[in-house]
């Protein structure tokens, strides 16, 4: 008998089928096993650390704009969450056989929660920007940008961008909800495009070109901020020895260090967990029907198991952030879970 040994990485990176179509399905069961399972923890954990994020953020002193941004996008980060793990739940319902329940379809109010995530992703990857943003202009122009840009004025900022970033998702999705598929024939009896087709075109290039932008300046902000953070460790770390007469440059405050180390991990945890997404898209623009084509199913079931861990990821690994970095959030939490603890220190 001749021996058929099948190995699935090979397959995976190179695009070339080396399974039989019955290992094919197997393994896209395993990839929807694991998926799912992967979902559940990840999803859990992410709502937990997201509501202990919102409920302390909301006690801390909201006038500072850090916090306020803070607060804004773990509020935002739990919108995702709840509105993915709705979409699960509905899924497994639809799976075990309730296809509709008091006269509601489960299968249509999946896809209404499948397209509300598109909402709250897209504010959050808004929020992050804005917050990269204005940390890279207060430590390169301290002195004029921070009297210009008032946290009420960041917030007027996200606002208007976060409604930039839903308004061509919210036209797709309600032209779609109320769209009747007809045929449309011109004069020329040449069948012209569909509407439907046309603005899905529009929403992928939309959401392309609105990640890679978000993607683009929070990854040159991790450049900037790392660098001066660089800079100024190594100037403390020289002022410290100097004589005191000779120790009046510019360096950061204790409270400022803190709040740039903080923005800087929150970017760091943002790359790297929205780093597959980014693969993903990169590989639908490069690659002809790597969408339709069965030749890269493996490989999209794959990212797509790496992009829906990272988005929970993205917002349960913030949490630690926090709590190692600022001492406040850390003290708020110690004080909700440990009645004995002190409360923690106000960073000036």
């Amino acid at each position: 008998m001749e021996d058929e040994t099948y190995t699935i990485l090979p397959e995976l990176l190179t695009g070339r089928p080396s399974l039989g179509r019955e290992d094919t399905a197997s393994l896209d069961s395993l990839f929807e096993i694991i998926r799912s399972l992967a979902s559940v923890f990840f999803s859990c954990f992410a709502l937990f650390t997201g509501l202990l994020n919102v409920v302390t953020f909301a006690r801390m002193d909201l006038s500072q704009g850090v916090n306020q941004n803070l607060l804004l996008l773990s509020c935002f980060d739990v919108w995702v969450v709840a509105t993915s793990i709705s979409a699960d739940i509905c899924s497994f319902l639809f799976k075990s056989g309730y296809y509709v329940i008091a006269g509601i379809s489960v299968f249509r109010v999946r896809l209404i929660f499948l397209s509300m995530v598109n909402y709250p992703l897209n504010s959050s990857f808004v929020v992050t920007t804005v917050i990269a943003l204005v940390r890279c202009l207060c430590v390169t122009m301290p002195l004029t940008f921070r009297d210009i840009v008032t946290p009420f004025r960041q917030l007027i900022i996200m606002a208007v961008g976060c409604c930039l970033s839903i308004s061509v998702p919210l036209y797709v999705h309600l032209y779609s909800y109320f769209y009747k598929p007809q045929v449309i024939i011109n004069s020329s009896h040449t069948a012209m495009v569909d509407p439907m087709i046309r603005n899905s075109l529009i929403f992928d290039l939309f959401r392309t070109s609105f990640y890679y932008t978000c993607f683009i300046v929070d990854s040159f902000s991790i450049v900037i901020l790392s660098i001066y953070l660089k800079r100024s460790s190594g100037f403390q770390a020289a002022s410290s020895q100097a004589k005191p007469k000779s120790s009046g440059g510019k360096r950061l405050s204790a409270r400022e260090a803190q709040v740039m180390k903080t923005v800087l991990l929150i970017l760091a945890v943002f790359f790297f967990c929205n780093l597959p997404l980014m693969i993903l898209s990169v590989c639908r623009q490069a690659i002809p029907g790597f969408d339709s084509s069965p030749q890269y199913s493996n490989q999209i079931s794959l990212l797509k198991l790496f992009v829906v861990s990272g988005t929970f990821l993205n917002v349960g690994l913030n949490m630690p952030v926090y709590f190692l970095c600022n001492s406040r959030y850390r003290g708020l939490v110690q004080s909700m879970f440990c009645r004995s603890a002190p409360e923690g220190k106000k960073v000036p």
